[in-house]
């Protein structure tokens, strides 16, 4: 289960808006054996940069993960590996009425991976795994946020909700050296570092918010739903540069799905 707490609150024109997530799994005194997630967000809305209900908002998000990883080489043996992740993500959007938006994004990600090389001559390929694996994402999307609807009415209502995000964009894919002498036996140019990215998401819910406009919108909501979430790294997709002498081949596809509970605190 996905724990939340969200905190609202307003100075003038800006509202302010901090997030924090965490997900548990099993935990022992072992560091190998403990799994989990923890993530903050920050948002900025400046309610009167524009004319009309349109609001900018600038959003700052950091995450860490940490767990354990089975990688399957090409040989078919299985090797496991602690890892840890960093992701930090910056957003610029436009917020319009109902909880619509739309912007753009800049995120950079430490995800160690599995990653694969071929010989741009043919013959020869191999695999490894590089913790020092990184992806800079730079990204076009839109979608609907059921909070935000709610946070900018001073107003109590329930109901049933649906809130999509989709994005598209490009992936910088960094990959060390020492990953394709692990993988290939020998060191060299590296082409093939930039992909497709794909993203999509859709939270499914009910919402239940109270108001009070004689306390100056000081109130709470609470949201129930499941949320499913899809990222994909498409490497194919991307016109292929083969300066180098190894192309990097590397393929992704993530998914995230479960049940929520968020309790905000409005004022």
């Amino acid at each position: 289960m996905l724990h939340s707490s969200y905190f609202q609150g307003r100075v003038d024109n800006l509202q302010i808006t901090l997030q924090y997530l965490t997900s548990k799994g099993t935990e022992s005194a072992s560091k190998a054996e403990r799994i989990g997630t923890d993530y903050i967000s920050g948002i900025i809305d400046f309610n009167g940069f524009f004319d009309g209900a349109d609001t900018l908002r600038f959003r700052i998000d950091r995450m860490e993960a940490e767990g354990t990883a089975i990688y399957r080489d090409s040989q078919g043996q299985s090797l496991v590996t602690d890892f840890e992740t960093a992701y930090q993500n910056t957003d610029l959007l436009l917020m319009s009425e109902r909880g619509f938006y739309f912007g753009l994004g800049y995120s950079h990600y430490k995800m160690p991976s599995a990653v694969g090389f071929k010989s741009t001559r043919g013959g020869q390929s191999g695999t490894s795994f590089d913790k020092q694996f990184e992806i800079d994402r730079f990204m076009l999307f839109a979608g609907k946020d059921e909070i935000s609807y709610g946070a900018r009415y001073e107003t109590s209502y329930s109901r049933v909700f649906i809130a999509p995000q989709f994005g598209i964009g490009i992936n910088k894919l960094s990959v060390s050296d020492q990953a394709l002498f692990d993988a290939v036996g020998t060191y060299g140019d590296i082409s093939g570092k930039y992909a497709v990215a794909l993203s999509g998401q859709l939270d499914l819910g009910y919402t239940f918010q109270q108001r009070s406009v004689a306390a100056y919108g000081l109130g709470y909501s609470i949201q129930l739903g499941y949320r499913a979430k899809a990222d994909y790294t498409i490497q194919d997709w991307f016109p292929e540069n083969d300066d180098g002498s190894w192309m990097l081949n590397y393929s992704r596809s993530d998914i995230w799905h479960g049940p929520y509970l968020q309790f905000n605190v409005m004022f």
